[in-house]
Formats: C-alpha cells, sequence, structure tokens
C-alpha cells in the first residue's frame, strides 16, 4: 500500500443477497499486473492511502470482500470481479483520473481524484489508474 495520509473508503455494504449459495463457486478476483490486496467483511470501515485508487469487489471464494490497492500508474487487467463493489480514487495530481475499460476496449467511465462509490464490476475488463 501507498504511504501518507489515509482517507476512509468508507463502510463496505452487507454481502450480496445470494452470497451464501455462490460461496466457494468461484475463483478469487485479482488483477494483472499485480497488485496488493485483502480480504475484509461486509461492515468493515476500509482506509483508503493516499496515492491509491482502492477498489473492492465481492469474493465468491472467501465470502468476503476483496480490496485492491492500485497505487502503480498502469493499465490492471482484471479476473473473476463481478456484481458488487466500489471504488475510492485517493490518488493525487491532474494525471490521476481513473479510466475503467469494457470487453472491447471502450472507455466505460472516468473516476476523477477524490471520488468514490459503488460500481458493478461486471462489464469492466480492465482500469488505468492514471494517464
Amino acid at each position: 500500500m501507498g504511504k501518507g495520509e489515509c482517507r476512509s473508503l468508507g463502510l463496505l455494504p452487507a454481502a450480496p443477497s445470494d452470497a451464501g449459495s455462490r460461496f466457494g463457486a468461484a475463483a478469487s478476483p485479482s488483477v494483472s499486473p499485480y497488485a496488493p490486496s485483502k480480504h475484509y467483511g461486509a461492515g468493515t470501515v476500509i482506509d483508503c492511502p493516499k496515492g491509491s485508487l482502492c477498489t473492492h469487489v465481492w469474493d465468491n471464494s472467501s465470502g468476503s470482500y476483496e480490496v485492491f490497492f492500485l497505487d502503480t500508474c498502469t493499465r490492471y487487467w482484471l479476473a473473476n470481479w463481478e456484481d458488487r463493489g466500489g471504488y475510492f480514487n485517493n490518488q493525487t495530481g491532474d494525471r490521476a483520473t481513473a479510466t475503467y475499460y469494457g470487453r472491447n476496449g471502450e472507455k466505460l467511465t472516468d473516476v476523477p481524484v477524490g471520488s468514490k462509490g459503488a460500481y458493478n464490476w461486471s462489464p469492466v475488463w480492465s482500469i488505468r489508474n492514471c494517464y
């Protein structure tokens, strides 16, 4: 994780309503290239280090949220990111707008510095955390 001031990503939402039926049914979410991540239970307040784009996605294999700390300026390719999650862009600088891309490389949305919210990760295939 990055160093410096942390700001709250917020309270992780409740587990998806069908989480019990999906527990253990899928592989854990991941990103390539590697980024540090940690699992947290629903209802946990998460701090996002300054300089990071913090994302969270429900991990069916563990029955918890996996929080990724995207610190290195690059394009991250997502695997097994489905449904519910969210983000907090706690990066700094004028080039720190993150962009989410779909299956065919089409831009889905821009995420400006300081923004956070819920997100459905199913259509997202990659994230460029800065440009």
